[in-house]
Order: C-alpha cells, then structure tokens, then sequence
C-alpha cells in the first residue's frame, strides 16, 4: 500500500512538470520539499534487483522510472548556461528569485551528477553522501 501510494505521488509529480504553466511550481517543489530525492535515486540503483521478488521488482522499477524522469526535469529546467543569461536579462524581482533558485540547484545538480558517476561511488552507502542537499533560502 505505501508503494502504490509513493508510486502515485511520483506519478502526480512528473506529470505537473509535464504542464508548461506548472513546471516552475514542480520544480519549487522538489527542490524545498524533497532534498532526497538524490539519495532515493542513489539508493534504488544500488538495490541487488535479482534477489527481489518480482513483484517488488516491477514496483520499485516502476519508481525508479518515475525519480529519473522527475530528475530529468530538474537537469532540463536547471542548466546553468541558460540560467546565467536569464539572470542578467530579468528586471523583475520575482524572476531573479526563480534564477538565483534554479542555478542554486542546478550547482547541486553537478556535484550530484559527478558523485553517481564516479568510480568511487558504486562502494558508496546511501546513507552518507559525500554531497549535500540544496538548501535555498526563500
């Protein structure tokens, strides 16, 4: 039951981002309200999947699925390159708080990237990161 109902949860989450009008609330979202989303990600790959029953299996597949497209998102939504250039061109207060945000977790996004990637990380326990969880202040 708690599967299903996380499984849902996620569900509603990537589609939001899947609605133009509602992908900056999404983002906002997951970025204040689910700083472990990387660690959840980390740690699904890091599960010995043959010795799963195969309805877990499928389950936890299934939620797999759902945090790499979330995250996908926030890589699209986040690349420091446009936001540089979004930042300088916005005159508007509310616009250069979204940018300062977006470029905040889009840093995060980097060490993260570079930690899941890295040889060293295979050995790695989820429980401690060498990364941290954004922390942006409103």
């Amino acid at each position: 039951e708690e599967h299903s109902c996380y499984e849902v949860v996620l569900g509603i989450m990537a589609s939001l981002f899947e609605t133009p009008s509602l992908r900056d609330v999404a983002l906002r979202h997951i970025v204040y309200a689910w700083p472990s989303r990387f660690e959840v990600l980390e740690t699904r790959m890091q599960l010995q999947w043959t010795a799963l029953p195969l309805v877990l299996r499928q389950v936890l597949l299934s939620q797999l699925a759902l945090v790499m497209q979330i995250i996908t998102w926030e890589m699209r939504l986040c690349r420091p390159i446009l936001l540089q250039t979004a930042l300088t061109g916005s005159d508007k207060i509310t616009g250069n708080q979204r940018t300062e945000m977006m470029l905040a977790a889009a840093e995060n996004l980097q060490e993260v990237v570079k930690e899941l990637c890295s040889p060293s990380s295979s050995s790695a326990t989820p429980s401690s990161p060498s990364w941290q969880p954004v922390v942006v202040s409103e």
